[in-house]
């Protein structure tokens, strides 16, 4: 496992990797796309989710 040294806290997106623990991440979304339902297998609750 991988851990960012405390003077180096933030990663980008295109940077991450599996092994990579322990980090702040911030995120712009630049767009986002249609609405999708989805249930979760276990319980059968509905969910919405954005699909990007």
């Amino acid at each position: 496992m991988t851990k960012l040294s405390e003077e180096n806290k933030y990663i980008k997106v295109s940077e991450l990797s599996p092994n990579i623990r322990d980090i702040n991440l911030l995120a712009k979304i630049v767009e986002l796309g249609e609405i999708r339902e989805v249930s979760n297998r276990n319980t059968g609750e509905e969910h919405k989710l954005w699909m990007f």
